[in-house]
């Protein structure tokens, strides 16, 4: 037997690589009668990863991964722990995921202490992970007739915004976004529906002049967005900046 340190980094790499899909197999495993998902499973792998690669870009990718699956599965105050830590993670689209889903938790969690609109959010937004829109699509929109007035509201109107951005129905997608614009003008996802529906104006349906206000409001309204370096970026192409 080979002890550890004689194993080679290329070696430990191809072991990493391979727990890595195995892990993402089981999160993806569909629900059945002899298995169901096997989130355990995964997290076992997830953790694995973690343990090995603990300062590692990779071991924060793997420390979100079993986030998001604790997540799904329903243990809210677990991965909202983990989202806790990863959102000052030195990779920024980790940290912003993470700070997305800390936020959807915590916000979720203090205006229903029963988290059910949580729980049913979350098992649509395993329907997406698992690349089945239709499906996901239809749990949304449930969602919204069933907890209409409800916190989940917002965020569930930006979910099928962006079904119907990727489906390519743009005008149902900025209805979606114009609902978290009109309906929840205090919420924290005002600067993505903003952002949303400029990009389709200027980018889809070619209608800059509606676009840029969008940019602008993102800009002017909501600096501390992600999304605030890309709408300056946009709007200064928009209106022909040559120094971008």
């Amino acid at each position: 037997l080979l002890c550890s340190n004689a194993v080679s980094a290329q070696d430990k790499k191809t072991i990493q690589t391979a727990t890595i899909k195995t892990a993402i197999h089981c999160d993806h495993c569909k629900a059945c009668e002899t298995c169901g998902p096997k989130f355990n499973q995964a997290l076992l792998y997830y953790s694995q990863i973690e343990d090995d690669l603990k300062n590692d870009a990779v071991g924060h990718q793997a420390n979100l991964k079993a986030a998001k699956t604790s997540y799904f599965k329903g243990d809210f105050d677990w991965a909202q722990t983990q989202f806790a830590t990863l959102k000052s993670a030195s990779t920024q689209l980790i940290a912003n995921d993470a700070l997305e889903y800390y936020l959807l938790i915590n916000d979720n969690s203090v205006a229903d202490s029963t988290r059910v609109a949580l729980s049913e959010f979350a098992k649509a937004d395993y329907l997406l992970y698992q690349n089945k829109p239709g499906q996901a699509k239809l749990k949304f929109e449930d969602i919204l007739s069933r907890y209409k007035g409800n916190e989940i509201e917002s965020v569930t109107e930006l979910r099928l915004g962006r079904i119907e951005e990727r489906a390519g129905d743009f005008n149902a997608a900025l209805g979606h976004y114009k609902n978290i614009l009109d309906f929840h003008q205090d919420g924290i996802y005002v600067d993505e529906a903003l952002y949303f529906s400029a990009v389709i104006y200027s980018e889809k349906l070619n209608e800059p002049e509606k676009a840029k206000p969008l940019f602008e409001k993102v800009i002017f309204e909501h600096p501390d967005s992600i999304y605030f370096v890309e709408a300056r970026k946009k709007y200064r192409t928009l209106r022909g900046d040559s120094n971008l």
